[in-house]
Formats: C-alpha cells, structure tokens, sequence
C-alpha cells in the first residue's frame, strides 16, 4: 500500500484503526470467547444453614442466560455446573455448596464466593460477617468477586436484617450486594448476570496488574484484549449509576 498503513473507518464515532491491529483485535476476542469457554468458573456459596443456598442454586440452574446445554447437580457432590452466555460469550460455571456452617478462609481455587443470609434470621447475618472477614478482612482488597446476597426478601413481616444493613457491610467489606427471593425467583437472573460480570472484570483487574503475561501470544493480542474487555464491561453500564455495592455490572 505505498508503504502506508491501511486504516479501517471508526464506527460510532470511534478513531480510524489500523487494518493489522483490528485484525489483531478481532483474533483476540475471538480467542478470549474460546478461552472464556473453556475454563470452568468455580463459585463457592457460603452460608448458614437454611438461609436457603440450595433453593438459590437451583434457581440459578434454570436462568434466561443459559445456553441450551445439559446441566445439573454432580449426584455425588451435590455441586450445580451450568453454561451462560453473557455478551455473546459462553462461560462455564461450577457452584459449589458448602452444605454448613464451618467458616471458610479464602481459597485459591475459586473465582467468586456468594455469601448468603436470610433478612429473617439475624444470626445468619452474622456468619455472613464472619464470612466476609475471612474473605476480605483487614482492609485488603479481595482478589476474587464477592457478592453478598440477602435471601428470602419476600418475607416482609418477619425480616430480622435491613436491606441497609446488608448495604453497609457490603460497602464496609467493599464487595457487591443483592437482595433476592430465591422462592419467587425475584433479581435471580440479575445475580448470575452479576457473578459472570464480576468474575470477568476481576479477572481483567488481574490482567492488568500483573502485565498481562498470562494471556499474551507471541503478537501480543490477548494482553490487549483482556484490557479492551475491562473498558467495555465499564462502558457498557448506565450512565448516572454509581459504582457502589448495589451494581453488579462494574
């Protein structure tokens, strides 16, 4: 071409891009989606006994979001794996079930820990602070997503647990918080849309601080593409919407 570099036209008013790198671009994502695909993400869910984990996970199990797979509970284990699609990107998700009250440190083999209290069961809550403070206590910033989930928001008369009370231990721990009904299957779906959100921009954040070497190839395309990913999961929520601990999408 003359020794000139052939540029691409900007869609929607984004810069020309250079025909090479939108090439380079284009095989990243793609390879993104497939390694996306590929890896199973490993969701720990914590919680006291019957604030209801197993209802949520079965509800979990039957989203909007899943791509038309077989899934279902290990007979063994009792442990859920599903697939989403999510932004046109398949993920695979493992939830695992504590099945008690033993507290757990944080661990290196998961990606995101749920922790779930019921709103009627005070004492619940406060495992889930213990939880918390096992997961991300002493002001350090957890590397994994964390979500703290309110269950059985239904039950209006006996609530034990403010929803403000659930925000400012979230906002304290600095992780995500949701209140849900696992019964009536109320913001279920946007609690899977949450944990695949969370999980992938935490896993850009780790992309980002650690150079990226993980996920370059020999052009350098993947270390672009985690990076591009983290700036469009944050473009892509509302404007006006605040970064807090009620928004699951940044």
């Amino acid at each position: 071409m003359g020794g000139e570099e052939a540029y691409l036209n900007g869609v929607n008013g984004d810069a020309e891009v250079p025909v090479e790198e939108a090439e380079c671009r284009e095989q990243a994502e793609e390879a993104e989606g497939d390694e996306e695909e590929a890896y199973i993400n490993r969701v720990l869910v914590l919680g006291s006994q019957g604030v209801g984990k197993s209802t949520l996970t079965q509800q979990l199990m039957t989203s909007e979001y899943l791509a038309n797979k077989e899934s279902g509970p290990d007979d063994e284990t009792g442990d859920h794996i599903v697939s989403v699609v999510l932004d046109d990107i398949e993920s695979m998700v493992l939830f695992l079930d504590t099945r008690g009250a033993e507290p757990v440190k944080d661990r290196d083999d998961v990606d995101a820990f749920l922790v779930v209290y019921s709103v009627t069961d005070r004492n619940s809550f406060s495992y889930a602070q213990a939880c918390l403070q096992d997961i991300c206590g002493k002001g350090k910033v957890c590397k994994k997503a964390v979500i703290l989930v309110a269950n059985k928001q239904e039950s209006v008369r006996n609530r034990a647990v403010s929803e403000d009370d659930g925000r400012n231990l979230a906002t304290k721990r600095r992780c995500k918080f949701i209140e849900v009904s696992a019964l009536l299957d109320h913001k279920v779906d946007e609690l899977l849309v949450g944990i695949i959100r969370q999980m992938r921009i935490k896993r850009a954040m780790a992309e980002q601080s650690s150079g990226g070497d993980s996920k370059i190839n020999p052009t350098g395309c993947l270390h672009r593409a985690a990076f591009g990913l983290f700036r469009k999961l944050f473009r892509r929520s509302q404007p006006g919407i605040a970064r807090s601990c009620d928004n699951l999408l940044v």
